[in-house]
């Protein structure tokens, strides 16, 4: 897997479609998960469509021109 180092020192792994550089302010234990709580440094978009899970399938995003106001 290629990547590079962020000027965060977070890992960025090409071919992702964004890259959030983040800073930890809390986490918390809830059962078996951990709720990470974090501000968001620097955002940087990558090339590509987005994979989608919704209503329990995968699939594509596909820009539809402007809703009608009502």
């Amino acid at each position: 897997m290629n990547w590079s180092e962020s000027p965060w020192g977070t890992p960025h792994i090409q071919g992702s479609l964004a890259w959030f550089d983040c800073r930890i302010e809390q986490q918390i234990v809830a059962g078996d998960h951990m709720i990470v709580i974090a501000s968001v440094l620097e955002m940087t978009p990558g090339e590509g469509n987005p994979l989608i899970f919704h209503g329990g399938r995968f699939g594509g995003f596909t820009e539809r021109g402007a809703t009608p106001s009502l």
